[in-house]
């Protein structure tokens, strides 16, 4: 999941279990505001993995929650899911872009990169924050871009636990970059 939070900061959520990914879905619908205006934003159609159109979303999804930056963080962790910095070298709705740096009190995962700049690249652009794990990833918002960039990681099997070792660079696990 994506979540816009009150700083206007894009973070990733990532969940292995879909009952904490509702819980967390909760959270963000009740510091939500707003309708979705179909006019002027378009239908927010929830669509399966085939294309086919399940139901319409009325809630403004475009909009940012009033969720400070680290309440959601929190939120997430206590869930037990995964929380990624979105698109940190975007020069719009990144925690760089909106915050001007990462607090040391920032408890990410990972960050995100796009693929304007690469692994690689983003260790060198960023070489404060090379405590972090980097991943790259395509910032789907049409099913035709789902997987245009990928991120390797070096697992033992493709399991949440897994990844959530990989991130922490734990046993043999981590992001090959």
């Amino acid at each position: 999941m994506e979540i816009t939070t009150s700083e206007e900061v894009h973070l990733l959520a990532i969940f292995d279990s879909l009952s904490d990914l509702a819980s967390l879905q909760e959270i963000v619908y009740q510091h939500l505001a707003g309708r979705n205006d179909e006019e002027r934003f378009g239908i927010q159609a929830i669509v399966n993995e085939n294309g086919e159109v399940e139901g319409i979303n009325d809630k403004l999804l475009i909009g940012a929650t009033d969720l400070p930056l680290n309440d959601l963080l929190n939120s997430v962790h206590e869930l037990n899911g995964l929380a990624i910095a979105a698109h940190i070298d975007r020069e719009s709705f990144s925690v760089l872009s909106q915050l001007g740096f990462i607090d040391e009190s920032i408890n990410f995962d990972a960050l995100e990169v796009t693929p304007l700049t690469g692994l690689k690249q983003a260790r060198v652009k960023y070489r404060e924050l090379d405590k972090y794990s980097f991943i790259m990833s395509s910032d789907a918002h049409y099913l035709k871009d789902i997987g245009s960039a990928v991120t390797k990681i070096m697992l033992e099997e493709p399991t949440f636990a897994e990844l959530k070792m990989a991130f922490a660079r734990q046993n043999g696990r981590h992001v090959l970059e």
